[in-house]
């Protein structure tokens, strides 16, 4: 039997459901179940593990994506749980892929919290936030929920960087075994990236990084980085993007590039 490494988590706000799918890289999922969400708060926690634990060892006859990022485990191991509930963000990109605005309402931050904490007694290795908005929003209260944790213990936030602090580093430092940063770079020319990243400061962006940087040299047992850069109209020149390029391999850290996506798919409408 055969194991989907990847369960990907996200709200359908119109319809008031959960969807569970697994995500390939090129933004298509595969919905493998959905809760109503009154449901799922009447739903004691074995039977939501036992209802992961069924959709994740069904094999679907193929996957629709040209690149899975769900790939097919012998092991019978869930590795990564992402949870894409937030789409709270600190900034305003012209790019950005919520057509209805990029704040929570009280009932998704909620829900988003309460979904992290229902999978406290579930066994996988990585919790993955967010994809909408931005990771650090919401970590403090997340890492209090992960101390309780009794089998994942590894993290990877996708951050724009502007939130990053000492105090929430040395947080993940004690409550996580691993945290990989999957930082957004869209530029590194201050006028490029101020123009994309609406709200954010280069310099406030510069010093958050190398805040970054210095904790993966002192705990490199504890840290790994990414680096996404989105190819986009503000962007879409070789020199920019070669300077990003060199930058992830200067840092020694692995490098993302991606088409612009994120108006193509409807799982990102609401």
């Amino acid at each position: 039997m055969t194991c989907i490494s990847n369960l990907y988590f996200y709200y359908d706000e119109k319809l008031d459901i959960i969807k569970i799918a697994h995500c390939c890289l090129d933004r298509t999922y595969n919905i493998l179940a959905e809760i109503p969400t009154d449901k799922f708060y009447n739903m004691p926690d074995d039977d939501f593990y036992n209802l992961l634990k069924s959709i994740a060892f069904t094999h679907p006859t193929e996957c629709r994506g040209s690149r899975c990022e769900c790939f097919w485990t012998q092991t019978h191991e869930i590795i990564t749980i992402h949870v894409a509930i937030s789409k709270e963000c600190n900034l305003s990109c012209p790019m950005c892929y919520i057509k209805n605005g990029h704040h929570n309402s009280p009932k998704r931050k909620k829900l988003y919290l309460d979904v992290i904490k229902k999978l406290s007694n579930f066994e996988f290795v990585v919790l993955k936030l967010t994809d909408w908005g931005e990771g650090f929003i919401y970590l403090d209260e997340i890492l209090d929920i992960m101390k309780n944790y009794k089998y994942c213990k590894k993290m990877h936030i996708i951050t724009n960087c502007t939130l990053v602090t000492e105090d929430l580093l040395k947080k993940i430092v004690e409550t996580c075994e691993y945290c990989t940063l999957e930082v957004d770079i869209d530029a590194l020319s201050s006028n490029i990236y101020e123009r994309i990243r609406v709200g954010a400061k280069y310099s406030d962006f510069k010093k958050n990084l190398a805040l970054i940087l210095k904790y993966k040299k002192i705990y490199p047992e504890k840290f790994g980085t990414i680096i996404h850069f989105t190819e986009q109209d503000n962007n879409i020149n070789m020199f920019e993007r070669l300077k990003v390029e060199k930058f992830a391999k200067i840092i020694n850290s692995e490098y993302i590039i991606d088409k612009q996506w994120f108006s193509d798919s409807p799982i990102y409408e609401n």
